[in-house]
């Protein structure tokens, strides 16, 4: 557990990522207060998770966001600050909704991106003040983020590292051990596919080339990560010296002169290492080709309880607390790095949800794929599934995003690209922008050329027809939806209100032609 902080003090001595360990372990709801020079924030928590963000940074103002990426213009922005300063409107994102200029998903969206922002930049102050106020202001716009504050502190570190002189100097040649392996839930850092690939390459054996290059994680991100994953207490990157080199040797007495000329005993089987510290140092340098079951010396269909009783087994053997006295500070950390990948397998082969997920990406591998390609593509599915629930809501702006970041995870799947067509053109259609209009209907376009047997891009297609009230085009794209896909409710549905509506159309003409003249 995070110690519980001052009420107020300095970020240097009480940095941001340990405020919000504190806030997400105590479900704490208020506000934390920020201030660096004349830069002043405030984050607003509820049960631990950020729900609203205030700062006087003009560029993070929620019109300057919104017209940075096109959503407003500069007119309609002058708009909605005038509405504020009459009264007519609590907030800006009311003025924008009251205007008809932006709806609820687009703005909802940009409210999310805004808090982010302003939590992100937080990271990179080089200094600052914090207070903890324990009232919420009553007229806080509460934004769901779907990120936890361990994730949030992970991505703001690495901003801050992307491209600073601390991750440039670092050296390829270090070895990084992973430490707190029993205290830390993994899965709320929320790693993503090479991320999890290059953490899990840190055991005390491999250095950084090594790892950078099994996880094919880029090096700036790998760098900058190391070093988040340092501030947050999950790696050690053995740079720090039992003794300051300037400093004098300490006088020894003549009890300490005379113990240290004793003659050391002899030597043992393995050359006076200890034979425990043989074993792990073979098992850090095979643990890069094992998966958790073999971590844990279990078969894949084990239960529960087998699991268990394996991580208990092990503990007894290689906990770091049962051979403390017999191990250099160095060997020390190698047995520290091998009983947190131990700890690592357990707690993902003992609940039943990642253990599913872990297994899924394991016969992804099997398939002839690396493990971070494998747990990318899982990603992106999950990311797709959230994009089509999206469409299902109506929130085509969120889906749009979402299905872009599941493109950027696996670019080979085409029907993620017929449904970010979709989005691209509602949204577009929405907010009368031409380009994702466009934008949308060509990428459903190129999928029909590329695929003749996707009926939900033709289903897609003949919407856009009817939409444009090419009427003729929307009955062919309905129709070619039934030929693929029989049973598509929806297509059927509408092919029959446009025979419909073309039969009512053909039989007025005709009693118009036929009927008598007065």
């Amino acid at each position: 557990m995070t110690a519980p902080p001052q009420a107020s003090g300095m970020l240097s001595k009480q940095p941001l990522e340990k405020l919000f360990s504190w806030v997400s372990e105590n479900s704490f709801s208020g506000v934390l207060a920020l201030a660096n020079e004349e830069i002043k924030k405030s984050i607003v928590f509820e049960n631990g998770r950020p729900v609203a963000a205030r700062s006087n940074v003009k560029s993070e103002a929620l019109g300057s966001l919104l017209v940075g990426k096109g959503l407003i213009t500069s007119e309609q922005l002058s708009q909605s600050l005038e509405m504020l300063k009459g009264k007519e409107a609590r907030h800006q994102g009311e003025a924008l909704l009251t205007m008809g200029i932006i709806d609820y998903n687009a703005l909802n969206d940009a409210l999310r991106e805004q808090l982010l922002i302003r939590l992100y930049e937080v990271f990179t102050w080089p200094e600052g003040r914090y207070a903890l106020l324990s009232e919420i202001p009553e007229d806080t716009v509460r934004v769901s983020v779907d990120l936890t504050l361990s994730e949030v502190s992970l991505r703001g570190l690495m901003e801050k590292y992307s491209a600073s002189p601390e991750a440039a100097d670092l050296k390829l040649e270090l070895k990084p051990v992973p430490v707190g392996g029993q205290s830390h839930d993994l899965s709320k850092f929320r790693f993503k596919g090479r991320e999890m690939a290059f953490f899990r390459g840190i055991n005390g054996v491999n250095d950084l080339a090594q790892i950078i290059e099994k996880s094919r994680m880029d090096e700036g991100s790998a760098r900058a990560m190391i070093l988040a994953l340092k501030d947050l207490d999950l790696v050690d990157l053995g740079q720090r010296s039992d003794r300051a080199p300037d400093s004098p040797p300490k006088r020894r007495s003549r009890r300490q002169t005379e113990t240290s000329q004793t003659p050391p005993p002899p030597p043992n089987s393995t050359g006076g290492i200890p034979e425990i510290m043989v074993e792990i140092t073979r098992r850090l340098e095979a643990s890069g080709k094992k998966n958790f079951f073999e971590i844990l010396e279990i078969d894949r269909k084990a239960t529960q309880a087998e699991v268990k009783a394996a991580y208990f087994k092990l503990a007894k053997t290689f906990h770091p607390d049962r051979m403390r006295k017999q191990l250099s500070p160095d060997q020390q950390k190698m047995a520290e790095a091998y009983f947190a990948q131990i700890t690592e397998a357990h707690t993902n082969l003992s609940n039943e949800e990642s253990r599913k997920e872990y297994e899924a990406t394991l016969e992804l591998e099997a398939s002839g794929l690396d493990a971070a390609k494998a747990q990318e593509i899982l990603e992106s599915e999950v990311e797709f599934q959230k994009g089509q629930v999206l469409i299902r809501k109506g929130d085509f702006a969120g889906a749009a995003k979402t299905l872009k970041h599941a493109i950027e995870l696996y670019d080979q799947e085409p029907e993620y690209l017929v449904y970010l067509g979709w989005a691209l053109y509602r949204n577009g259609k929405r907010t009368s922008n031409e380009v994702e209009v466009r934008s949308g209907k060509k990428y459903l376009e190129k999928a029909v050329a590329a695929n003749d047997q996707f009926g939900q891009a033709f289903y897609f297609l003949g919407m856009v027809y009817r939409g444009e009230e090419d009427f003729d085009k929307a009955k062919r794209f309905f129709a070619k939806t039934l030929e693929v896909a029989p049973n598509h409710p929806e297509a059927n549905s509408e092919l029959r209100l446009l025979n419909m509506r073309a039969e009512r159309k053909s039989g007025g003409a005709l009693k118009g032609l036929f009927s008598k003249k007065k």
